[in-house]
């Protein structure tokens, strides 16, 4: 769908594909069903490529630190070509109800698998660090931001930019500050 996904239609799919119309609709209903199943298996092979981040030999609190840390040497290689959601969601958001609440279901599936990696890293911050769930949102923001500025930019390296300073972000966190441009907070007396 290089033209995306308005603009590609059953005709292109089967020409690109090397399919009969007859072939096509005998496995999917629609181009819309096509598009929701790429989805999953882009969901797939993306949450694999994320889980495989080996982090397990570094302490539970800061796997979180080292998986963004990986993914910040990386990103340009996981989303070079894009990001299939990002670009359904972009396209899709107000004219296909089903391939906007799928995408939606695969982003909330996807900040769900990589709660259990941010648990420890919030739970070792105490009360300065935002959820799991929150963390796990922001990550895929950063992500499909630092997508569109790549594409903007016409460079890929955005994509580890915008985590590696996500990353630091966090790591200001295990300092006890608010933020990089925030003095060190004192100690409260009891």
């Amino acid at each position: 769908m290089l033209k995306g996904y308005s603009a590609t239609g059953v005709d292109d799919i089967c020409r690109s594909a090397g399919v009969s119309k007859g072939a096509f609709y005998h496995q999917f209903a629609s181009k819309e069903e096509l598009a929701i199943a790429a989805l999953g298996d882009f969901y797939e092979a993306g949450l694999r490529t994320l889980l495989a981040i080996d982090v397990r030999d570094v302490a539970p609190e800061r796997q979180l630190l080292a998986f963004l840390d990986a993914v910040a040497e990386r990103g340009h290689e996981f989303w070079k070509s894009g990001c299939l959601f990002g670009s359904l969601a972009s396209e899709m958001a107000l004219t296909s109800k089903p391939l906007q609440a799928e995408v939606a279901r695969l982003f909330a599936q996807t900040a769900k698998a990589l709660e259990p990696l941010i648990e420890p890293f919030v739970a070792s911050v105490g009360d300065e660090a935002p959820s799991a769930a929150a963390l796990a949102e922001h990550f895929l923001l950063v992500v499909e931001g630092a997508i569109v500025m790549s594409r903007a930019y016409d460079d890929p390296m955005k994509i580890d930019q915008a985590v590696a300073r996500f990353a630091e972000q966090l790591r200001w966190l295990t300092r006890g500050n608010t933020g990089p441009n925030q003095p060190h907070k004192k100690a409260r007396k009891k």
